[in-house]
């Protein structure tokens, strides 16, 4: 007889597709992707017919695209090696400000926009696990505890059991007629007196 599991093997395409998802996800993908968009745009831009302005403003030639070349490097090492978001975010950032001196402000701004986002999500990029998503609604009656038990609501003693045994500063009773308690044990130096 043949056997008939209930699980189906999916399609190549869905399977590449949840591949590329998890990868995707293990990295600052979006940081290093607007980082490699920047660096390309500012390499892009000398090349560009058009005349601009602003286009003296920049020292000519080889520092812009050493720059690009650079921007664009530090996208990729922050796709291939994710554990070094944090030097690749403040390099990012660095050649993002010193690219408004060295290319054409930065590539019109656009690139150093580009760059300086890049390198933002990617330096506050934090690996671990995400949170679950939640399909459909929660119901009430499924996180209540069991009938019988104690649920925190009713327990009025937890910061004390938290903060160390019995019998310590916070096992005192509340009732303290009105004054500051706990009570100190001498008036303050700077209270005039």
């Amino acid at each position: 007889m043949a056997d008939q599991s209930p699980t189906r093997r999916r399609s190549l395409p869905v399977r590449m597709w949840l591949r590329w998802r998890r990868w995707r996800r293990s990295r600052p993908f979006w940081g290093g992707l607007l980082m490699i968009t920047g660096g390309v745009e500012l390499a892009l831009l000398p090349l560009g017919p058009l005349e601009i302005g602003v286009a003296g403003v920049a020292l000519p030639g080889v520092p812009t695209y050493m720059l690009a070349l650079f921007v664009i490097s530090l996208g990729a090492i922050t796709w291939f090696t994710p554990q070094q978001h944090t030097i690749t975010g403040l390099l990012g950032g660095i050649c993002a400000l010193g690219s408004l001196v060295l290319s054409n402000l930065g590539g019109l701004f656009i690139g150093a926009l580009l760059v300086l986002a890049g390198s933002g999500l990617t330096f506050a990029w934090a690996p671990g696990a995400r949170p679950a998503r939640r399909r459909g609604r929660r119901r009430a009656d499924a996180t209540a505890p069991p009938a019988g038990t104690p649920d925190a609501s009713t327990n009025t003693n937890t910061a004390s059991t938290a903060l160390g045994p019995p019998g310590g500063p916070l096992d005192e009773p509340a009732e303290h007629d009105g004054e500051q308690w706990p009570r100190p044990s001498s008036p303050s130096p700077t209270s005039g007196t």
